[in-house]
This record gives C-alpha cells, sequence and structure tokens, in this order.
C-alpha cells in the first residue's frame, strides 16, 4: 500500500495548509460577500450539502470527509469557497493508482485531511477560468488548464488534469465543481518519483530500469520525454509478440528496443507533438521517429513510423510531471517492432519532414 508514503510526504504540507484556512477577511475584496449575494436564490445550501445531496457521484468524497473531520468545515453557511469535488470514478482511479484502498485510506486521517484540503481554496468563491491559480497549497499549485478536449480542468501536482464535469455551483456562498481526477498536493522531483505515484504503470517502469535507464529515471534535470503504456495495455502489446513480462526482461536486445522507442530525447508536451506534426520527432531508438495527430474531438494519436502492431498509441492522460523538465504521458499502447524486418520509415531527426523513407530495421526479428 502507498498510503503510508502518502501520509509522509503530506505531513509538512498539511501544516502549512493551515495558513490558508480563513477566509473571512477576503470575502469582500474577492466580491462574494454575505450581504452582496444574500437575496440570491441558491441551489445547494453549502458545500457539504451539495456533496451529500450529489451521493451519486460523490459518496466516495461524503465517506472521506466525514473520516478526516471536515463536515463542520464544508458545512459553514458562511463560508466562501472554491470547492474541486473528485467524483466516485475519479478516487476509483485514484485507489488503482496508488494501490491502495479506501479502507487504508480511512485510517490515514491526517493525509485524507489534506488531500481533500488541496480540492478547496478557502480564499473566496470564483468561476474557473483558464491560467487561474487555485490557492489550496504553498507547496503545489494548482493551476485552471483547458484540456485537449477544450474542457476546462484543474492541473495539480503530479501533473493530472481533472476535468470540470460539472462547474461553478452555488454552494451557499461558495462555488463548487465536479472533477473526474484526484489532484495530489505533491510535484514529482524526478521520473522514478513519478512512476511511484501510479502502480498501473509498474511494467513500464521495470522495463526502464532493466534496460539501464535507471540514472535517467533518477536525474531531477532529465530532459526526456516517456510515453508509458499501463500494465494492461502493455500485456496486450507483448502477446502479440507472443512474449510476456519475463520473456522481455529476459530478451535484452528486445527490452532496449522497445523502451528506447517510448523516450524522446527532450520535454515534450502533447501540445508542442501536435505543433510538430508535419516533423519526425526522434526518440532513442535510431530507427524509430514519431509524429502526432490530433482529431477534432481533441484527441491526440501518435503515430510511429515503420512499426506495426499497433503503428500508433493515443495519449491517454498528459504532460505529467517527471522532474524540473521531464514530462510523462500515459498511452493507450505499446509502439511495437514489425514481426518481419525491412520496411521501416527512415531514420532522422525531428528536422526531417514526413514521410520518411524506407530504412533497414533496427528492431529484433519476431
Amino acid at each position: 500500500m502507498r498510503m503510508h508514503g502518502l501520509l509522509l510526504a503530506l505531513h509538512c504540507v498539511f501544516l502549512a495548509c493551515s495558513v490558508f484556512q480563513s477566509s473571512s477577511k477576503v470575502q469582500v475584496k474577492l466580491g462574494v460577500s454575505p450581504s452582496s449575494q444574500s437575496s440570491t436564490r441558491l441551489h445547494y445550501d453549502t458545500v457539504w450539502d451539495l456533496i451529500t445531496r450529489r451521493n451519486d457521484s460523490l459518496s466516495t468524497l461524503g465517506r472521506l470527509v466525514r473520516a478526516a473531520g471536515l463536515v463542520q468545515m464544508l458545512n459553514s453557511s458562511s463560508a466562501v469557497y472554491t470547492a474541486l469535488l473528485p467524483s466516485d470514478s475519479a478516487f476509483s482511479r485514484f485507489y488503482a493508482e496508488l494501490n491502495t484502498t479506501e479502507s487504508a485510506v480511512l485510517n490515514q486521517t491526517d493525509a485524507l485531511r489534506t488531500l481533500i484540503m488541496y480540492h478547496i481554496d478557502t480564499t473566496g468563491a470564483r468561476e474557473l477560468e483558464e491560467g487561474m491559480e487555485l490557492r489550496t497549497s504553498p507547496t503545489a499549485a494548482v493551476m485552471v488548464v483547458r484540456s485537449w478536449s477544450g474542457l476546462l480542468g484543474a492541473r495539480g501536482g503530479l501533473g493530472h488534469v481533472g476535468v470540470q464535469r460539472e462547474g461553478d455551483m452555488r454552494a451557499g456562498f461558495s462555488l463548487a465543481n465536479i472533477i473526474d481526477r484526484v489532484l495530489v498536493p505533491i510535484v514529482p522531483s524526478t521520473l522514478d518519483d513519478a512512476f511511484y505515484w501510479d502502480a498501473t504503470l509498474s511494467h513500464m517502469y521495470d522495463a526502464l530500469k532493466a534496460a539501464n535507464y535507471s540514472a535517467l529515471l533518477a536525474n531531477a534535470s532529465a530532459n526526456v520525454t516517456v510515453l508509458a503504456a499501463d500494465n494492461q495495455a502493455f500485456e496486450q502489446g507483448l502477446a502479440t509478440l507472443n512474449m510476456n513480462m519475463k520473456d522481455l526482461l529476459a530478451d535484452r536486445n528486445m527490452l532496449q528496443a522497445i523502451v528506447s522507442a517510448h523516450i524522446i530525447p527532450y520535454a515534450a508536451s502533447w501540445s508542442d507533438l501536435v505543433a510538430a506534426q508535419d516533423y519526425y520527432v526522434p526518440t532513442l531508438n535510431p530507427c524509430t521517429n514519431l509524429y502526432a495527430d490530433q482529431f477534432d474531438n481533441g484527441t491526440v494519436l501518435v503515430h510511429a513510423v515503420g512499426q506495426s502492431a499497433p503503428c500508433s498509441t493515443a495519449i491517454l492522460d498528459g504532460n505529467r510531471v517527471g522532474g524540473r523538465v521531464a514530462l510523462l504521458h500515459v498511452v493507450s499502447a505499446l509502439l511495437l517492432p514489425k514481426k518481419s524486418p525491412g520496411g521501416f520509415g527512415g531514420p532522422g531527426g525531428g528536422g526531417n519532414t514526413r514521410p520518411g523513407g524506407g530504412g533497414s530495421s533496427c528492431w529484433p526479428v519476431k
């Protein structure tokens, strides 16, 4: 269980967050005072009233708020908050990524309180706008961003974006937003840290270490981008080569070829990849280059030149923090070699325009 590590990591944040928990002195300055809103008919009386009445999608949050002892705070009729409320499905994903359970979380009161408070800006009620910073933690800012689908969302310390599914709901004098991710007030200092906070990426992490990238993972200044398929996608990809993780770790040539094809030798956000769609993006595999397309629904698809089974992978969760520079994109599938040699797109760096010529394969033949 990783919740023990979360407790230790959040302990100092929890103590520091107390400086943000007084809101009465800033209500008038932010233009949301009880007197100015007293004639407004409100649908929810308080943030807690909203949570309990929206039990269809916020029941998990309700249980955690009770366990953290925050009911009284969120049930204050005079509070003026901007609240981000993770949905039930957001917490299910959170538990999977931390390889933990709700019962384990409920036993970590201090860490739980810190986690919930990271979603509450107690300095005023504001409608979310792109570029806004929410003052929920002194150590890991929550920024309002626009996702590739065009929807507003909140980006936490790990780089996760909780997309606003229902927004700017009146809850007393507060404004509340239901989001689809749990935000964590920790900024990873390395790619090692980024992988630690997501157990569903353990296969990719193990493969990186076995391929001798431990120093890269531990380098706080690493200037790379890692495309990481989750464990299920990793296993499905290997199955197309009639391999499993044990086979891959034993096959040094195949291991190196696959892992290096998922590392871009500089930090490239998903928007950087889309902006470079007329050019190849290099990888650490000298025979593999990438390019990206974005569809009308916002989906970003990364294609590997000369690959098959599959030849492309979608970015499911982009721009996770991996240190001062490095980024990590969670993708839908592994980029794998052809099952017969030859026919690979021509090697070339990011400056080579598409399409590339044929080239000899650097991949082992399966």
